[in-house]
């Protein structure tokens, strides 16, 4: 359950996670609320994982911005969205929608490269890192509940 009392009114993370075999194993997969696979190309898929109860250290590798994010984040009421950039088609179209801009080329200071793994496959950060940014650009608006309980309790 949430422990914090706050957490309701934090905004969702949507992070962009590599899933190619030199970017296992990802870190901090386990502590996303939810986690969606989407295709990419030639049969790659990666994971656009939402953080809104959990916090974890350490979350990546972290990739680019791809169109089959924008239906998911459109749905999240202004999420923070953690990604390494993405081709000028895309970062154009993703203009049109509404979130908070944590990307790597927005918010430096909050990712690092992890020498030991091999590039791209190497970029990470840590939700509390993205959500000082995203605090300092306004943040974003809390995600509208997505399940119920069994016992009728928002989740």
């Amino acid at each position: 359950g949430v422990r914090d009392e706050g957490v309701g009114a934090w905004p969702a993370l949507m992070v962009k996670i590599d899933n190619h075999d030199r970017a296992r194993p990802q870190a901090g997969i386990n502590s996303a609320d939810v986690v969606f696979e989407e295709i990419v190309e030639g049969g790659l898929t990666r994971f656009a994982a939402l953080y809104h109860s959990q916090q974890t250290e350490l979350l990546g590798p972290i990739r680019s911005v791809r169109t089959s994010d924008f239906d998911l984040l459109r749905n999240l009421n202004r999420p923070l969205f953690a990604n390494s950039g993405g081709n000028e088609a895309v970062l154009r179209l993703l203009q049109e929608i509404e979130y908070v801009d944590v990307s790597s080329n927005a918010a430096i200071g909050a990712y690092q490269r992890i020498q030991e793994r091999p590039s791209p496959h190497n970029l990470f950060s840590d939700t509390e890192s993205l959500r000082a940014v995203g605090a300092s650009r306004g943040q974003g608006g809390s995600p509208p509940t997505m399940f119920v309980r069994h016992d009728g309790d928002d989740a």
